[in-house]
């Protein structure tokens, strides 16, 4: 087929040349017949015929061609000389020019006339093909209703998907008008229906497009959601010929919609009640609230939770949404609520029965209107039946799986919250007993810490008086009778001496720890650097004696302290810092301050024996020692005398230390301002 339309495309030119040259033989033909009629006047003129066919037929080459063989013949035969092609006679020559000139513009003028058709049927054919496109693609569309309008209104043209949308056939809706698509006002809330298609045409007319959304009516009578666009149609000179109009069914996209606005209110209301009942106490306001937010989310006449005591048998209504005034919690007996027998089931039979009982409550159908019903919800948290949400519907009452979706979270919102303030209440009662025995047992504790300080305080100023008698009749028995005895009675009676002299040591540091527990400190501003120095000097001699160098970083800063404590607690760190060094090293002490935020910490180095760290929280630890008293000697009880100090002028206390390194205790109080 292709081979045979190109031959027919290459045969075509020589068709037309051939008419050319056709035309011209009987043009010559006519015009030798007429030849003694005319007798060699006009030798030209009948040879334009073939030149007119020919351009009129084949176009301009055709046309030139004839023009051309008109002109050799007419002047072979016709011009004279005769049988010549070149005319002698200047007249001649002008008439064949002119004649070749009106041959050119003939064919010239016949072939922009035969392109201009051939355009013209060009575009005819494309509109006409265009035309039948969007008429088909119009007709086949199935989701849109497609249509034309009158200037009054009226439907002049109907495509399949109208028909699918609205029912209408194209016989029965072509000539009616649009108003038909609207529904009457008994249909809908709006009074004005039957002026919405004079409204949407008018504002077609003078905005050119009206857009809207908008309720429409099928032939059966039911309505559908419908996405309307209809648009004025003008002609060139801007006159308005018509409207087009597309309508698009948009229901389930309109449910779609008012589904997730549903969802998004129920949801908002279910945090409401998140955040209502978070802070509820048993029976509280916000269970009302959220009774509220029910009643508006599900259309029910009231609801109602109530609170089930399976011990008392009884049931408490907590609180009723939409009630007037505030009344107080009622109790009742549960048999309103559950029978005898439902009592000692287990939580399934009592879940079953509340949610499949269709009897109301007794105490809750006062109010109740003669048509309605009882939707009972059961509140159950961790497997305890707490009570019960019930919803008044009445007999005309749809009641979707969506609604009991809702109640259902909602009991179970409610029920946790329930759950969570009887559980509160519990701990809050077990707490408050927990703190009742805390405080009873720390009175005790007190007491007998304060009979354990006034015990250990009167022991030891008991023992001091006849302590000191032996200690005195020791020494005097030695200075006395010493010469009498033998080497081993000289060395008993030196013992008792030493024995004397540390007891009455530690006596002394017993009674020294008691008054720190003791007495009452007023704090108030104290200078460190006059604290050392104090103790520096009550310190000299022993000092001395050991040789101690001891370096202050003057000055010191201040702190907020008791002072007799603060030269206690200084006291024993620097003998201690002095005291437990090797024999064979010279014992050298440093002390400086330094600022920690709003605190001064005081810092007491010493090149000592050091002190491994598992023993270093023992040895602020009453009479606890790390070496024997033949080695260092002391009685234990320094360091828990400084801890003590520290604790009860509110600061913080602790070392660092290694051992063979020395040691580096420090002290820390609130700065003194």
């Amino acid at each position: 087929m292709a081979k045979l339309n190109m031959l027919r495309v290459n045969r075509l030119p020589l068709i037309h040349y051939g008419v050319a040259v056709l035309a011209s033989l009987l043009a010559l033909l006519f015009r030798l017949l007429l030849e003694p009629i005319l007798q060699g006047e006009a030798p030209l003129l009948l040879f334009i015929l073939p030149v007119m066919v020919s351009a009129w037929y084949g176009g301009f080459k055709p046309g030139i061609l004839a023009t051309i063989l008109s002109a050799l013949v007419g002047s072979y035969f016709f011009i004279p000389p005769i049988f010549s092609f070149v005319p002698t006679d200047l007249a001649d020559a002008i008439r064949c020019s002119i004649f070749l000139v009106e041959g050119i513009l003939i064919s010239a003028l016949n072939e922009s006339l035969r392109r201009s058709k051939q355009r013209s049927e060009a575009t005819a054919l494309s509109l006409k093909r265009s035309e039948e496109q969007s008429r088909l693609i119009i007709e086949g569309v199935q989701d849109y209703a497609i249509f034309m309008l009158g200037l009054d209104g009226r439907i002049v043209t109907w495509n399949d998907g109208a028909q699918g949308i609205t029912g209408y056939g194209v016989g029965e809706i072509l000539g009616r008008h649009l108003i038909i698509l609207y529904p009457s006002s008994s249909q809908t809330s709006e009074a004005a229906d039957h002026l919405k298609p004079q409204q949407e045409l008018q504002i077609a007319t003078t905005e050119g497009r009206f857009v809207s959304e908008d309720w429409q009516q099928r032939k059966d009578g039911s309505l559908f959601w419908a996405s309307i666009v209809t648009t004025g149609l003008r002609d060139e000179t801007r006159n308005l010929r018509g409207f087009s109009r597309i309508t698009r069914d948009i229901t389930e996209r309109k449910q779609a919609e008012e589904s997730l606005i549903r969802s998004a209110h129920r949801l908002e209301a279910l945090h409401e009640i998140d955040r209502a009942i978070l802070a509820t106490e048993f029976g509280g306001e916000p269970i009302g609230t959220a009774l509220d937010r029910v009643s508006q989310l599900v259309p029910c006449e009231r609801a109602i939770a109530t609170l089930f005591d399976f011990e008392t048998n009884t049931a408490q209504i907590l609180q009723e949404a939409r009630s007037e005034g505030e009344a107080n919690p009622e109790v009742v007996p549960l048999v309103f609520f559950l029978p005898e027998r439902v009592f000692q089931q287990d939580l399934q039979q009592k879940v079953e029965y509340i949610t499949a009982a269709q009897i109301c409550p007794i105490s809750l159908t006062r109010s109740l209107s003669a048509q309605g019903s009882c939707i009972r919800v059961p509140l159950v948290s961790d497997e305890i039946l707490l009570g019960e949400l019930t919803l008044f519907v009445t007999a005309t009452t749809e009641w979707s799986d969506e609604y009991q979706d809702i109640v259902t979270e909602v009991a179970n919102q409610l029920a946790i919250a329930l759950r969570q303030s009887q559980l509160r209440n519990q701990i809050q009662q077990k707490a408050d007993e927990l703190e009742q025995r805390v405080i009873e047992r720390t009175l005790k504790l007190q007491a007998a810490n304060q009979e354990l300080e006034s015990f250990a305080y009167s022991i030891s100023h008991d023992l001091r008086a006849p302590l000191r008698a032996i200690q005195g009749f020791a020494q005097a028995f030695l200075e006395d009778y010493g010469d009498r005895l033998d080497n081993l009675g000289q060395e008993y009676a030196q013992r008792i001496v030493t024995a004397a002299a540390r007891l009455d040591t530690l006596i002394q540091d017993l009674l020294n720890y008691s008054r720190v527990s003791r007495t009452d400190l007023q704090l108030q501003r104290i200078n460190l650097t006059a604290v050392v120095e104090d103790v520096l000097t009550q310190l000299g001699a022993s000092l001395q004696e050991q040789q101690a160098q001891v370096i202050v970083e003057k000055p010191l800063l201040s702190v907020l302290g008791h002072r007799s404590t603060l030269v206690q607690i200084v006291s024993n760190l620097i003998s201690n810092a002095a005291k437990f060094v090797p024999p064979e090293r010279t014992p050298q002490i440093k002390i400086w301050t330094e600022m920690r935020e709003d605190r001064v910490r005081l810092w007491v180095a010493d090149n000592g024996i050091g002190i491994a760290p598992q023993h270093q929280d023992r040895i602020f630890q009453i009479f606890e020692r790390l070496h024997g008293v033949e080695v260092y000697p002391g009685t234990g009880i320094g360091l828990a005398i400084v801890c003590k100090g520290v604790e009860r002028m509110g600061g913080q206390m602790g070392l660092e230390s290694q051992i063979g390194e020395g040691s580096q205790f420090w002290i820390e109080l609130r700065r003194g301002t």
